[in-house]
């Protein structure tokens, strides 16, 4: 197993988070796969695979297929595939993706949920990339990602605004990824592309019932996590906005597909 540097959020707390964000509304993958028969394919590579969410719903759903997940987590992959332990047919590579220096095989379905965002869009094109060349001709590529956390904060001054965009620039996320997908796997070669979007929270009680906790979490883990003084004070100042009675912070989910055509098929068609 080839480790990697360790993940900013990598403890206990943020295990538990996301435990609690895998069952609550707006962050259900049967949800967020329900257009997609996973019958249709064999061969499954879960990218960022962490806790194992997807291989669970997997498992429910097929009776006959082969899994890849790969994490830059070592604490994530090592309980993951202990509790996986007596599944036949998966392995677990615990490196990053983007420079995993791996042989791995071409699969019928890759997945990417939650992961892309925590990379530059440059990044994401090199990822996307990378990933084309482990899809099999004919197969399909599935990309959940959410856009709009925190810039779709309110009320929000413009220096907090202006904080909120240094912030993601600073250390190479992008929040807004969700939308910019579509163009993104035009760009790097993909066919066939579709998404859909979902909005969270619907409301008032789902989002100071849900949302907030755990964004807070999320928020304060962070702000511990953080050197610089001044990163630190906003990402605090932030926890106290969507505290208070009548902030709103929501974003969209996407789930973006692509396939992978052979072209000389493409070529024919459009002669």
């Amino acid at each position: 197993m080839t480790t990697t540097k360790p993940y900013l959020l990598e403890n206990k707390k943020e295990s538990n988070r996301l435990k609690k964000q895998a069952q609550s509304n707006g962050y259900l993958i049967e949800v967020e796969l329900r257009g997609i028969d996973l019958k249709n394919f064999h061969t499954f590579l879960d990218v960022g695979c962490g806790s194992g969410v997807f291989l669970e719903h997997l498992k429910n759903k097929h009776n006959n297929f082969r899994y890849t997940g790969i994490d830059t987590s070592e604490e994530r992959i090592t309980k993951t595939s202990d509790t996986y332990k007596d599944l036949e047919n998966i392995e677990f590579i615990n490196e990053n993706i983007l420079s995993s220096d791996t042989q791995l095989k071409k699969y019928d379905f890759i997945l990417c949920r939650y992961f892309l965002h925590h990379f530059s869009e440059t990044n994401v094109v090199k990822i996307l990339k990378k990933l084309k060349n482990l899809l099999k001709t004919n197969g399909v590529i599935c990309l959940i990602e959410p856009d709009g956390i925190l810039n779709n904060i309110f009320p929000l001054s413009p220096s907090e605004k202006k904080a909120i965009i240094h912030f993601n620039e600073k250390y190479n996320v992008t929040m807004d990824l969700g939308r910019k997908l579509p163009h993104l796997l035009e760009t790097c070669g993909y066919q066939n592309i579709d998404w859909s979007m979902d909005s969270f929270p619907k409301n008032k009680n789902d989002y100071h019932d849900i949302e907030v906790g755990l964004m807070l979490e999320r928020i304060l883990q962070t702000a511990a996590n953080l050197k610089d003084p001044k990163d630190k004070k906003m990402i605090e100042k932030l926890s106290e906005i969507i505290q208070s009675p009548n902030s709103v912070l929501f974003h969209n989910m996407f789930t973006v597909t692509a396939e992978l055509k052979n072209k000389n098929i493409l070529s024919l068609v459009k002669k």
